[in-house]
């Protein structure tokens, strides 16, 4: 199984909060649902086990501290409409719904154990911006990336066109290629930390387990009681993480991630 970007996640994991996991048999089965449809829809490329993505978070997120007090974590959650690009709403799912609405194109597999991830890339119709949606087997949340040409990578070329330039790849909320640095802050909000040429955002919100989540856990795990079931499984984190990158004061690479500590 994979993950994307992997301090995050793990911070999810070992929160104080998230005891006694028992997400194991829910996860499989959970991988063999959420793979089936994209069987149909996507062919697999032979790329196995390369981290040649340098525009991938997970390339970074070992360098990363999270527990540390300049990265600014920020007690919020992401708007949903920052998290739909191209009118496809990242996260689990996105490869399978990407492909319904722009075509098939090659899922190639990254990384290995912790670090395993599947991503489906496509270019725009300009061929001026590469959109990549990318999935966390382990079912704990996705991701997606937006940028434009840069030094190539292993796998570029099972990119898929998209009938869309790149002025018109954007989210829900505004954001694209060629903003502003205080058009995509007017956007985002406040940053958890900045430089000149780059803002990173990282949210963390608990949320609280609905009746049919709960209900859920009580199933993958009969040999609880109802208390117990509350106490381990009542609630859960969201944590995401937005980076944006200018270039010339001009928005150049956006990536935004969202995970959550329960799959």
């Amino acid at each position: 199984m994979f993950s994307q970007i992997i301090a995050s996640r793990n911070r999810c994991r070992h929160n104080p909060h998230v005891k006694k996991i028992a997400y194991l048999t829910a996860a499989c089965c959970l991988a063999i649902v959420w793979a089936m449809p994209m069987l149909s829809l996507q062919r697999e490329s032979p790329v196995k086990g390369d981290d040649s993505d340098w525009w991938s978070r997970v390339t970074e997120a070992g360098s990363i501290d999270f527990s540390a007090p300049q990265t600014h974590t920020q007690h919020r959650e992401l708007t949903p409409s920052t998290l739909q690009i191209a009118s496809v709403k990242a996260g689990l799912g996105s490869i399978a719904r990407a492909a319904r609405k722009f075509g098939k194109t090659t899922v190639v597999m990254r990384g290995d154990a912790a670090e395993n991830r599947k991503q489906a890339c496509y270019v725009s119709d300009d061929s001026d911006a590469y959109l990549i949606f990318q999935e966390d087997g382990e079912g704990f949340g996705g991701a997606f990336y937006l940028f434009d040409r840069d030094r190539p990578w292993h796998g570029s070329e099972f990119c898929s066109r998209l009938p869309l330039n790149s002025e018109q790849i954007q989210t829900a909320s505004g954001l694209r290629l060629g903003l502003t640095r205080n058009e995509a802050e007017a956007i985002l909000g406040k940053s958890s930390t900045a430089s000149p040429d780059k803002l990173t955002y990282i949210l963390e919100v608990e949320k609280k387990a609905s009746p049919s989540e709960l209900a859920r856990s009580k199933a993958e795990n009969p040999s609880l009681s109802d208390s117990e079931v509350r106490e381990d499984f009542g609630s859960y984190f969201v944590t995401s993480d937005v980076v944006a990158k200018f270039t010339a004061s001009k928005l150049v690479y956006l990536a935004v991630t969202n995970y959550q500590s329960r799959p």
